[in-house]
């Protein structure tokens, strides 16, 4: 690829061209018709001198395109081995820390089912202590009901000692204690996957056709651009038929 330069006579006329048609007039009112007339003469004399000068830049300009067509192709070329890499690379990090996360929510979830089961165990538990100490305490009254019946009944109060019998058996508020069950902390397992600077995630709306025919014909251009920018703006709030819309994990490098 050759270097581009402008021939120095070239860029010299050019420049002489703009200078002279600038210095030749100035254009600042017009007041009679000769000014008109002359007004009018400069005016087309200047687009002639523009198209002189953009004569003498049509061939430099159009090897530069060129060049920079070039440019970009080699750069691209160049380039491409190390997107692929990056992508792959970065296809292999979003599988990772997704599949850690699966692993770590599914063990948060187990341990969390274990500890209802404990703590339901823990209930059916002190329900049974406390029919147990409800039990005791019921007999225990009762006993003492029926001791206090028996000594109205020794001393000559018959209708004393009914009437203390025909008494619903009332149990003391505190001869029953069960310390209620501890409600656990929320269980938590801790990311396992290390935190690398420079590499982050963020979740973007993305698309598959999965039935062609049901797309409507607005969305069928050779490329998904009409798809992709309806899915980005509206996410899965605008349905599109045929089009599965979901979110994509993507790793972002700084």
């Amino acid at each position: 690829m050759e270097p581009v330069f402008i021939q120095p006579e070239i860029l010299d006329i050019a420049r002489t061209t703009s200078s002279v048609i600038v210095q030749e007039r100035t254009v600042a009112r017009i007041a009679t018709n000769e000014e008109y007339t002359a007004t009018a003469d400069y005016v087309r004399r200047c687009k002639e001198a523009s198209n002189t000068v953009t004569a003498r830049f049509d061939e430099p300009v159009k090897k530069a395109h060129e060049a920079h067509k070039s440019l970009l192709k080699l750069r691209d070329e160049i380039l491409a081995p190390i997107k692929e890499r990056a992508l792959l690379g970065s296809s292999l990090l979003v599988s990772y820390q997704q599949e850690q996360e699966r692993i770590r929510l599914a063990q948060e979830a187990e341990l969390r089912r274990l500890e209802e089961e404990r703590r339901r165990q823990a209930e059916i538990e002190r329900q049974a202590e406390i029919d147990r100490q409800t039990a005791i305490a019921r007999r225990q009254a009762e006993e003492e009901q029926i001791a206090a019946a028996q000594q109205a009944q020794d001393l000559g109060h018959s209708d004393i000692a009914e009437q203390i019998l025909s008494q619903p058996v009332e149990i003391e508020p505190d001869a029953v204690f069960v310390a209620p069950v501890a409600i656990p902390e929320p269980v938590v397992v801790a990311k396992t996957v290390p935190k690398v600077e420079g590499v982050s995630y963020r979740t973007a709306w993305d698309f598959e056709i999965q039935i062609p025919a049901m797309v409507p014909r607005e969305y069928c251009d050779p490329v998904d651009a009409k798809i992709r920018a309806t899915v980005k703006a509206f996410g899965d709030a605008k349905t599109i038929p045929g089009v599965r819309i979901f979110k994509r994990t993507i790793s972002v490098m700084r």
